[in-house]
């Protein structure tokens, strides 16, 4: 059973979604496990973008076109949040990339794969999971923060502007059909 484009594109989706705000919450605990959920969060970005690019049946384009906001205006509007999204999101790999030693975390300087994901096998460390680069990494700690926090408050303007804009897509997109009241119906104690 092949799974439809909408339904494909919904995974993609709830993916980017869970990865960025597991993230988020495992931030300057999770250690590891913040540094692999962005890693995913990165892979999960690259598809999404690259099957707009490529425009996959289900997987439209991410941002808005000229003349849209005229014709168009709620569509400009979601797409220009998922714009924004898309920008916070890549602000945050990519100084979170710059933070860590990437060679050490995905394995590439010898460590085994267990010891990688268990803090314990680099509790020696002297600046956690940073590698050598200490200081220099304050300034980009502020600037992951800024973005990570941007990010989430424009996750939450969007998923309020879908519910009160675009209900029937929200409600699609959590998996419901959407209740279609018939036209000219009265509400319940109106007139």
């Amino acid at each position: 059973m092949t799974m439809m484009p909408f339904n494909r594109m919904r995974l993609l989706h709830w993916l980017v979604a869970s990865l960025c705000l597991l993230a988020y919450l495992t931030g300057d605990d999770g250690e590891l496990w913040h540094i692999w959920l962005g890693y995913g969060l990165i892979v999960a970005l690259l598809l999404r973008i690259l099957f707009g690019l490529l425009k996959l049946r289900g997987f439209g384009p991410l941002l808005p076109r000229p003349g849209m906001l005229a014709k168009q205006p709620q569509n400009f509007i979601s797409r220009a949040m998922v714009g924004g999204l898309i920008i916070g999101m890549i602000g945050c790999s990519v100084t979170g990339v710059l933070m860590v030693d990437n060679a050490k975390i995905l394995n590439l300087a010898g460590v085994s794969p267990v010891a990688a994901v268990l803090p314990a096998a680099h509790a020696d460390d002297e600046h956690e999971f940073e590698g050598n680069k200490g200081e220099q990494n304050e300034w980009l700690e502020e600037i992951h923060e800024f973005f990570a926090n941007g990010t989430l408050a424009l996750a939450a303007l969007h998923v309020a502007y879908v519910f009160a804009v675009r209900r029937r897509m929200a409600w699609s997109m959590i998996g419901r059909k959407p209740q279609i009241e018939p036209r000219g119906a009265v509400e319940p104690g109106g007139h």
